[in-house]
């Protein structure tokens, strides 16, 4: 309805590309109507609103930019034709239709088969549910100082290649713990629980204040996603009575305009981390100027429409799904040489040389250049059409909704139990549709949260004994 209403120039130039958005829509309201894998369902809409329906909405904006910014947002989409797009959202509506009567084809488990989770997420949900303050500050604050490094390296060490190295490769990560203490935080507050333990906002807001002074766009964006998403799943069985609409209302207003603004400060940071030689705190300051950044009519329109383009990630779709490659992608993309580049992500040296990173694949096969870092995404809708075309995508998907429909029960009932879990399925599954590539997924959202939780809980562990040891000792 609102690419009618706001898009009209798009919808007159793209029918097709239009009917495919809306048609689109109707089957994720038919899934959700079908009141199976919810939060999966959820994700997957989150995930096609993102990236597929709000690119309409980027030309409405260009209409009030300069001639000259006008130029400069449109080259950002010069991959973009009618005819690439139809190919590209109508493979989309295949793969959700596909989705849907898998969804439809099998009934799931009983609600009540027994189940079985790791102890290392029951432990960690202990340490963040019912854990002591102290020992849970102590351990953040450790692992956060270890893993610390300068906002200006993480962009500047993508155009230079020249990146500092993570502290234990990035194994101590606080990522998906951040998610982890949000998430506890709200099903403390959903089961009204006290103390409220405000200190489990804490590492998640010290992650969205550090993507903006990094000039990294979208944390903010996603802990607002991530927060609803969990809400949704705890409250979707539930009655939903007007003061609970108004609340969730409430919240939207009040969160979207603060991440939007907060998006925009990140964003005006960039270029200053990308072409600056060194950045202290008066440039940082400066370039954050609130007149700047957000009373300039001309340079917020500018930042909206930037963002919206940002939100847009659909070269990799367009590349992929269109066959605009340079060199034939299943010769270095498959899955001999994943198991390949996974191996030398996970241990220290290389025991495959000369293999291209995935960060470094897509440029070498699309475009032909061979780069330090791209962060370019390849998406399941990539990996799915390069691994069964566009014929058996369609059928993969439905055997997959099969699958995953007959185990939901397990996973819905793990998702609201457990935090750590959670926090692990959510971001697991955003990076598979989003990245859609094993070679990024294992490493990053499987191996690295895993041992992450287990630092975690054996430094909280010593924390722990070192403050009974002194309240011991005080009492004897």
């Amino acid at each position: 309805m609102l690419i009618l209403l706001f898009a009209q120039g798009f919808v007159a130039e793209n029918s097709s590309v239009t009917l495919a958005m809306i048609g689109s829509c109707i089957i994720i309201a038919l899934i959700f109507g079908t009141r199976r894998a919810v939060i999966i369902n959820i994700i997957i809409a989150f995930y096609v609103f993102q990236n597929y329906l709000t690119l309409p909405f980027v030309s409405f904006l260009n209409n009030q930019l300069s001639f000259k910014d006008s130029l400069y947002i449109e080259s950002l989409h010069s991959y973009y034709t009618v005819e690439a797009a139809a190919v590209v959202y109508w493979s989309l509506f295949s793969l959700l239709l596909a989705w849907l009567i898998g969804l439809l084809a099998l009934r799931p488990l009983k609600s009540n088969t027994s189940y079985w989770y790791p102890k290392l997420f029951k432990q960690f949900d202990y340490i963040v549910l019912d854990g002591a303050m102290l020992p849970f500050l102590m351990t953040f604050g450790l692992i956060y100082i270890l893993n610390y490094k300068d906002p200006a390296s993480g962009l500047s060490g993508a155009v230079t290649g020249k990146g500092s190295c993570l502290f234990l490769w990035g194994l101590s990560s606080l990522h998906v713990i951040n998610i982890v203490c949000l998430y506890a935080f709200l099903k403390r507050r959903y089961n009204k629980l006290k103390p409220a333990k405000y200190y489990l906002l804490i590492p998640v807001l010290c992650a969205v204040l550090y993507s903006v002074f990094s000039g990294q766009r979208s944390t903010a964006f996603f802990a607002i996603i991530y927060t609803i998403v969990y809400v949704l799943l705890l409250k979707f069985y539930k009655r939903w009575y007007l003061k609970s609409l108004i609340k969730i209302v409430l919240f939207i207003l009040i969160t979207l305009p603060v991440t939007i603004i907060l998006a925009l400060f990140a964003q005006a940071l960039r270029p200053l981390y990308k072409y600056s030689e060194s950045v202290d705190t008066t440039m940082i300051l400066d370039t954050m100027n609130y007149e700047y950044v957000l009373l300039a009519k001309d340079k917020l329109f500018f930042g909206l429409s930037e963002l919206l383009q940002r939100l847009t990630a659909l070269k990799g779709q367009f590349y992929i799904l269109n066959d605009w490659y340079i060199h034939e992608p299943l010769k270095y993309y498959n899955p001999v040489r994943t198991i390949m580049r996974i191996t030398n992500n996970l241990v220290p040296g290389s025991v495959f040389p000369g293999m291209f990173t995935i960060n470094q694949l897509f440029d070498f096969i699309y475009y032909g250049t061979t780069i330090h870092y791209s962060s370019q995404y390849w998406s399941i809708q990539g990996t799915l059409y390069l691994y069964f075309g566009h014929i058996f995508a369609p059928i993969a998907v439905f055997v997959l909704g099969i699958l995953i429909n007959y185990i939901y029960p397990l996973i819905e009932r793990l998702f609201v139990k457990s935090p750590s879990f959670a926090a692990f399925f959510t971001l697991l599954l955003f990076d598979f549709l989003t990245n859609g590539t094993l070679d990024r997924i294992v490493p990053l959202d499987i191996i690295r949260p895993i041992i992450a939780f287990a630092i975690f809980l054996a430094l909280y562990k010593v924390f722990s004994f070192f403050f009974q040891s002194i309240i011991s000792a005080h009492k004897k």
